[in-house]
């Protein structure tokens, strides 16, 4: 369950908009004149409520794996029901995540090809990668040329 947590929240950063360096995402969120503390605040706080978005169950007859003579497809089949789940769940978080940042004043911006291939020099998870992203997501001038 641990391990399902940590992969849900590096899943949500990474819908955030701090992806790995070598696919720098297309999308992030800001808030002109933030502070860096409350930026860093907002996001954990939103991370976390997209962390504690309770998923429905979806199960029916359709979508349960019918037994096969060739187990190699019975496991096939329960694979993709577990990817289908897994995508919806992550559809509901981000949503919830989208939901919070809105709430707490903030808007989407398009990074810009330039932007993007910066991006991709600074190593996830580094002060500089969070500072550089934050530089743009505070600034007016970003949010109004590039907001959505």
């Amino acid at each position: 369950m641990r391990s399902f947590a940590i992969s849900t929240a590096a899943a949500i950063f990474v819908l955030l908009g701090c992806a790995s360096a070598a696919n720098a995402p297309a999308l992030s969120w800001g808030k002109a004149g933030v502070s860096y503390d409350q930026y860093r605040n907002d996001a954990a706080q939103c991370s976390f409520a997209g962390l504690n978005v309770v998923v429905a169950q979806h199960s029916s007859e359709s979508e349960a794996p019918a037994l096969a003579t060739d187990s190699g497809d019975f496991l096939m089949r329960v694979h993709r029901n577990d990817l289908r789940r897994w995508h919806q769940e992550m559809l509901e978080r981000q949503a919830m995540v989208d939901r919070c940042l809105k709430e707490l004043g903030y808007r989407q911006f398009r990074l810009t090809a330039d932007q993007r291939t910066h991006l991709d020099t600074l190593p996830p998870g580094t002060q500089q990668r969070h500072e550089y992203l934050y530089n743009l997501a505070s600034s007016q001038a970003v949010l109004n040329a590039q907001g959505l």
